[in-house]
């Protein structure tokens, strides 16, 4: 799986126009785009049709921000603040972000019939993320956003009619500012997308629950069901213990050396975990923390019952993996 985070490229061009010499540094008007491509599904800005696809999806699903009236009106495309002081995001200031992404592995493969689809998930996936991840900004006064993350009624032929706005906004912005945005990352592009070819191709196993020993799954069983464990479980039963399956594949994953963090999922990327069946597995507190699964249920005891299939020759290069941008530990937890 993917981990979420904010990063940008080392794009010389973009620092010298919002005039920062810290490479790490990340502008505000970044922070807020990086707000905006929460919702509309697209995972980096890299390119002429990164930037095209952006603004169509922008134009239609945050109409909070009334970027087209604004373009129309003023030539800009929203207004933001940030510590009281309102800041407005041109054109250029886009162009300027080239290279910022939001997940560490950026793919801009979401169709949009598929992006409509899951509109209100990707709009309550932003107000979460302008809680919990570091740099991200919500550009939306609080009393306009609200509690709802109820998505605006868009279709298809919408988004068709945002696309000559958008033309026309882009016809002002020559091709040399991508061409250069190309030559002076060149290098960073090409390791970043090295990766993710490495990650499309996958790990050589996978984990396969009927795959494993009648013995270990058993024990499996044994270990999680407790006192309520029998033998010859009707299968209409075994509906209410599915999660037993998800926790001897966390265990598997662990001891393939696909973790380097359970707390903060720092994990391997080519991991074809899903993370979603994790929320709140074994633990009250919101939202999912693996290692908390793992103590919950004493996977400890159980470690051993999993041989490792993958060659550590295959391990993933962590001095590559950036941490993940929301990072809250506590003291007393400790790393895989």
């Amino acid at each position: 799986m993917k981990n979420k985070m904010i990063r940008m490229l080392s794009y010389p061009s973009g620092r010298q126009h919002f005039n920062i010499h810290d490479e790490n540094e990340i502008p505000l008007q970044a922070r807020a785009l990086a707000w905006c491509m929460d919702i509309t599904g697209m995972e980096a800005l890299f390119t002429k049709e990164d930037l095209f696809e952006f603004l169509v999806r922008l134009f239609t699903a945050i109409p909070e921000l009334r970027a087209e009236e604004s373009f129309a009106e003023n030539e800009y495309l929203f207004e933001f603040h940030w510590e009281g002081m309102p800041y407005r995001m041109y054109p250029e200031d886009i162009t300027a972000c080239l290279g910022l992404y939001i997940w560490d592995m950026p793919e801009n493969n979401l169709s949009r019939e598929k992006w409509l689809q899951n509109l209100p998930a990707f709009r309550k996936s932003a107000w979460f993320s302008s809680s919990l991840f570091k740099q991200t900004l919500n550009p939306i006064q609080p009393e306009e956003s609200g509690e709802t993350h109820s998505a605006p009624s868009i279709t298809l032929e919408d988004l068709v009619a945002k696309e000559g706005l958008v033309s026309y906004l882009l016809g002002g912005i020559g091709n040399d500012v991508f061409l250069r945005f190309e030559k002076e990352c060149r290098n960073e592009l090409s390791g970043l997308r090295q990766k993710i070819s490495s990650i499309n191709r996958g790990l050589p196993v996978h984990f396969d629950w009927e795959a494993l020993a009648p013995d270990v799954k058993e024990a499996f069983m044994r270990h999680c069901m407790g006192k309520y464990y029998q033998e010859n479980i009707p299968e209409d039963e075994m509906e209410d213990w599915a999660f037993i399956q998800d926790v001897a594949h966390l265990v598997w994953g662990v001891n393939n050396g696909l973790a380097r963090d359970l707390n903060t999922l720092h994990i391997d990327p080519r991991w074809d975990l899903d993370i979603a069946k994790y929320e709140e597995l074994g633990h009250d507190g919101g939202g999912i923390n693996l290692l908390l699964t793992w103590k919950a249920y004493e996977l400890d005891d159980v470690r051993h019952l999993i041989k490792r299939e993958i060659p550590e020759s295959l391990e993933w290069e962590w001095k590559d993996f950036p941490e993940p941008d929301s990072v809250d530990r506590g003291e007393d937890e400790d790393d895989f």
